[in-house]
């Protein structure tokens, strides 16, 4: 599990009514129809925090009985964990919310499910359940594998997240995204006494790679 505050200018992650904005990234537990996923989350810190909870959806589209599909409003990704309400105390943080929803996917809790139809379904059909979750998987979900290797390099979660999104999780498209090779020098026309002709600039130096620096939060 990774996470990292949201780079909005200047004032960094800070929200205009008081708060922050993290992005964070839960990879899908090995055993479980999610493995090899990565799951985008989306995680507003209130300003009372940590004496409030934070308020964390998932912003990947995932198949599970503790998290939304689609509510009324049209939004989705809402999740149903007891340490995100009446379950959290100020000495909590955001390690173990992460390590929460992680444990979450791999153990769903039936009796606080939002979805009663998934449930019925996880209950009488197992293997149709995970045949569904591992659909959704593929659909919306990006390699796990290539977001930890983009996290190791030094990059921001929500912009590693971007260039696999960007590059439909090729690993390779997405450095290149996230690093341009440089581009070649254009001729530039030199007057002479026979007239013009096209002399080339030199090459510029390569952009290098970013630092690298550990994530806020590490596994």
């Amino acid at each position: 599990v990774f996470a990292n505050p949201v780079d909005s200018g200047r004032d960094g992650a800070m929200l205009p009514g008081g708060g922050m904005r993290w992005k964070g990234v839960i990879c899908g537990p090995p055993g479980t129809p999610y493995e090899g996923g990565a799951y985008e989350l989306d995680i507003l810190l209130p300003e009372t925090y940590p004496m409030r909870p934070p308020n964390v959806r998932f912003c990947t589209r995932i198949l599970h009985p503790n998290v939304s599909i689609r509510t009324s409003d049209g939004t989705f990704g809402h999740i149903c964990l007891d340490l995100l309400t009446h379950g959290w105390t100020p000495t909590a943080d955001l390690r173990k919310v992460l390590h929460g929803i992680r444990d979450l996917l791999a153990h769903p809790d039936l009796e606080t499910a939002i979805d009663k139809g998934l449930v019925a379904l996880f209950r009488s059909d197992r293997p149709e359940f995970d045949r569904s979750a591992r659909e959704y998987l593929h659909a919306h979900a990006v390699p796990a594998e290539a977001v930890r290797h983009l996290i190791g390099k030094g990059f921001p979660v929500e912009k590693s997240l971007e260039a696999l999104y960007q590059c439909s999780g090729n690993l390779s498209r997405a450095l290149e995204y996230l690093v341009p090779p440089p581009r070649a020098p254009l001729p530039v026309p030199t007057r002479t006494n026979s007239g013009l002709r096209l002399r080339s600039t030199p090459s510029p130096e390569p952009t290098p790679p970013p630092q690298k620096m550990p994530p806020r939060l590490v596994p």
